[in-house]
């Protein structure tokens, strides 16, 4: 009996240890894109509206989310790049949705449209969107806390074009990621 146990212990440990040690588990190895893609290069952001700032924002925001997510690598220069973000800041609108009794706003919302392409090495268009809307309405509670239609957390002007800039670029790096994989 202790032998049959003993031979069964030493058939499925091993097996265990195989399959925990199994590479295919390991998510943060998996690589999703072709080998020979490896770099990006993120154009400075271009900011045709009278709002300031607005590009320094957004591409740092761009990098920051590209860095922290690991599938691409961030190239100094597009000679050295498999690829060229193009981001173009079009329109940007604060609109005031609802005010309390003092016509002061409880609730914004902020309006922006933007142009994105990605360009390969060869100067192929991969993909481009050239009227790419973001909205995100938010509420200030200072002001609206008796009345909180929208309780996400964002409370200003600028908290709500950080939550865009977050979004817009982790869309953008999914897509990168999808257009390349297309195409190889």
């Amino acid at each position: 009996m202790k032998k049959i146990l003993l031979y069964l212990v030493l058939l499925v440990l091993p097996v265990i240890i195989l399959i925990s040690c199994n590479p295919l588990h390991n998510y943060n190895n998996m690589r999703i894109l072709p080998n020979h893609i490896k770099k990006v290069y993120v154009s400075p952001f271009v900011n045709n509206t009278n709002e300031l700032e607005l590009e320094m924002e957004s591409t740092n925001a761009f990098i920051n989310e590209m860095l922290s997510d690991g599938r691409l690598s961030l190239a100094k220069t597009k000679e050295e790049s498999d690829g060229t973000l193009v981001v173009t800041i079009k329109k940007y609108v604060l609109q005031h949705l609802t005010y309390d009794e003092n016509n002061l706003a409880e609730h914004s919302k902020l309006h922006i449209v933007i142009s994105v392409s990605f360009i390969n090495r060869d100067n192929v268009i991969l993909w481009t969107d050239s009227n790419k809307i973001l909205e995100r309405i938010y509420s200030d509670k200072k002001i609206s806390q008796k009345n909180d239609m929208l309780d996400c957390g964002i409370t200003t002007e600028q908290e709500a074009r950080e939550a865009l800039w977050e979004n817009l670029s982790r869309n953008i790096i999914k897509r990168i990621i999808k257009s390349f994989c297309l195409v190889s």
